[in-house]
């Protein structure tokens, strides 16, 4: 029997060998991975490559940039890559059949023009391969669509929720043919409603969903990046979004007040907005029905007052984020900590709160800052009762 000690010994050098962390992938420094995969890094990023086919690689959604440094763990016949893209580190693993599938898609995606048919069944292969993929099932739909199998197209777009894929087909022009395919028109609201929000801010739409819009920015910058959300009724769960605004319609840092938006982006906005008026309607969105708070936070004490006139309530948000209806000085109701963002140095604007009377809460927008000045817009709910 061996001492424990040589057991440990064993066993350490053991997980060394099936697990090498000391490689790393950046310019100059290729990595090959078996199989005849390599990782190297070209003029726009990482990218995974196998003779003369090449395809970029997202880790964990980004694509590490040409000054990123990847790290490169193998185990056995998958590798797992790290990065930091911010302010922490991602990662995700590979199996070989996972690299060939993006090998695939790049493929698919390069001959699509010339090749239809061959562009299709690379995208097919790639599809079979990690039907997890969302880029290549994306594109494989876009196939289909162009091959005019409707059906099978439906069936492989990677977006589950019915709203979600009502509002990709309307606002996407490479799938508008599956705007009245079944699994579409079932997001639609038997009544059209309207594209307007009214004043307090927020659509109520036919299925009972919150539209509300978002403007999320990065301190250093003028611009912002614009969108629509829809939002689950109950949980205010992200359904959907819609673009408005992006950095790229922005001159520059976008302060120069005379001309922030460029003319590219000024038609590319219209043309969105256009966009999202007609998912508006589809959807069947009324304007929700309430007041707008007036009110102001005591940044010492970190307390928001809240008032709403015509309702004859008051709202107090305190320090740890718990919520007390007040009328005329009297307690109605109150609700623990952490019911409402906290009022502390995270907050990067003033609350926006809609009391919603027919739905007995009000709902509380605010930004936060989050990894590197960026923004992140957070919704609650605060029941009325």
């Amino acid at each position: 029997m061996r001492p424990p000690a040589l057991v440990v010994i064993i066993a350490l050098a053991a997980a060394t060998s099936a697990a090498r962390a000391d490689e790393f992938v950046d310019v100059g420094h290729p990595v090959e991975v078996g199989g005849g995969y390599v990782l190297d890094v070209d003029r726009r990023g990482l990218r995974v490559r196998q003779g003369k086919r090449r395809a970029p690689l997202t880790i964990a959604g980004g694509r590490p940039s040409p000054h990123a440094t990847v790290e490169v763990t193998r185990r056995g016949a998958s590798v797992t890559l790290s990065f930091m893209p911010t302010c922490w580190d991602v990662s995700e693993t590979f199996s070989p059949d996972q690299l060939e599938a993006r090998l695939a898609h790049a493929t698919g995606v390069a001959l699509r023009r010339r090749d239809p048919d061959g562009a299709l069944a690379e995208l097919i292969r790639a599809h079979a391969l990690d039907p997890g993929f969302a880029p290549a099932a994306s594109e494989l739909a876009r196939a289909l669509i162009a091959a005019g199998r409707l059906d099978d197209a439906a069936a492989v777009l990677p977006i589950a929720d019915p709203v979600a894929r009502l509002v990709g087909a309307m606002t996407d022009p490479t799938l508008a043919p599956l705007r009245d395919h079944p699994s579409m028109i079932a997001a639609r609201a038997a009544t059209p409603g309207g594209a307007a929000l009214g004043p307090t801010g927020i659509g109520v739409t036919a299925a009972g969903d919150l539209v509300v819009r978002e403007a999320l920015g990065n301190h250093g910058a003028c611009w912002s990046e614009d969108a629509l959300r829809v939002l689950d009724g109950q949980t205010l769960r992200e359904r959907a979004r819609i673009p408005l605004v992006g950095a790229a319609d922005f001159h520059g840092d976008g302060c120069d007040a005379r001309r922030a938006h460029t003319a590219a982006g000024r038609r590319r906005m219209r043309a969105r907005q256009a966009l999202a008026d007609q998912v508006l309607i589809a959807l069947g969105t009324v304007p929700a029905i309430g007041e707008l708070a007036t009110g102001e936070t005591d940044w010492t004490r970190h307390v928001r007052k809240l008032r709403f006139a015509a309702a004859d309530l008051g709202l107090v948000i305190g320090a740890d984020g718990a919520a007390r209806w007040f009328r005329d000085g009297t307690l109605l109701a109150e609700h623990g900590p952490g019911t409402a963002p906290a009022a502390d140095g995270g907050l990067v604007t003033e609350p926006v709160v809609a009391l919603l009377p027919d739905q007995r809460r009000a709902i509380l927008q605010v930004n936060q800052t989050t990894c590197e000045w960026n923004e992140a817009s957070v919704v609650v709910a605060i029941p009325a009762s």
